[in-house]
């Protein structure tokens, strides 16, 4: 069992602990408080209008933090990546702990039925909120004057990932080891992980790897015929590519593994 409560009230502590006040503290405070028990009002209606009851939990758990995301727009001095990041943060402990809590309720020694279960998930509820507080507390308030990043970007991106997996919208991940380096055993290494791969997912979707098809889907990359200079590496921005094209006496091409 969990506790929209609870889990709510785990999010609005986030937000209050890993942003920069805006005003003083008393007036953030009490606005989060407001909107706060917004947030548990709006939940009635959307769970009635909702019949899933795991849907609407959903539901409700976004619109709380979807006005918790609004109003930290004006009560805190952090950039709006910053405020959304923590608005996806207290979504995904939602999707999470839903997932994650029956399951460790049910593997405990003894019975979790009644008053003791729900006692234990807003405790597991409470502790694993604070966790991610202090994990998070340091960086956030290092950075907190930082405008938007794209590393910052790519972890919402990465929490979005992480919402869908809980619910079960996306059921197929993979993990592989990518290495950095062009030796023999390297190559070797990445080949077998590139058919573990295809085998995994050959499986997952019921169908086989065909060669020859993936073989097809490459096509060839059409060269300049005059000189010109590869930039080859991990990645170049762009600002950086312009700066390069401007100062270099032959064409430039984007050669980057990410290109």
């Amino acid at each position: 069992m969990l506790y929209l409560s609870i889990v709510l009230l785990c999010g609005a502590g986030l937000f209050l602990a890993l942003l920069e006040d805006r005003y003083r503290f008393w007036t953030t405070l009490a606005v989060t408080a407001v909107v706060y028990g917004l947030s548990l009002g709006l939940s009635v209606p959307l769970r009635g209008l909702i019949p899933d009851p795991a849907a609407g939990d959903q539901a409700a758990c976004a619109a709380g933090c979807l006005l918790f995301f609004v109003s930290s727009l004006f009560l805190y001095r952090n950039n709006p990546l910053q405020k959304f990041f923590v608005a996806l943060l207290a979504l995904c402990d939602f999707a999470f702990l839903g997932a994650f809590v029956p399951l460790f309720l049910g593997v405990l020694p003894f019975s979790t039925a009644g008053g003791l279960g729900g006692a234990l998930s807003v405790l597991f509820t409470l502790l694993f909120s604070l966790l991610m507080g202090l994990c998070l507390y340091r960086p956030f308030h290092h950075y907190s004057d930082r405008g938007v990043s794209g590393f910052l970007a790519g972890m919402c991106l990465l929490l979005l990932g992480a919402y869908l997996v809980c619910p079960g919208q996306l059921d197929f991940l993979f993990l592989m080891d990518m290495l950095h380096t062009s030796a023999d055993h390297a190559r070797a290494r990445t080949k077998g992980e590139l058919l573990r791969l295809a085998r995994a997912y050959a499986a997952y979707k019921g169908t086989a790897f065909d060669p020859e098809r993936f073989r097809a889907a490459f096509r060839p990359v059409q060269r300049r015929a005059e000189p010109y200079v590869s930039v080859l590496g991990g990645r170049v921005g762009d600002a950086l590519f312009s700066l390069m094209e401007e100062s270099m006496p032959l064409p430039l091409r984007n050669d980057t593994c990410v290109h």
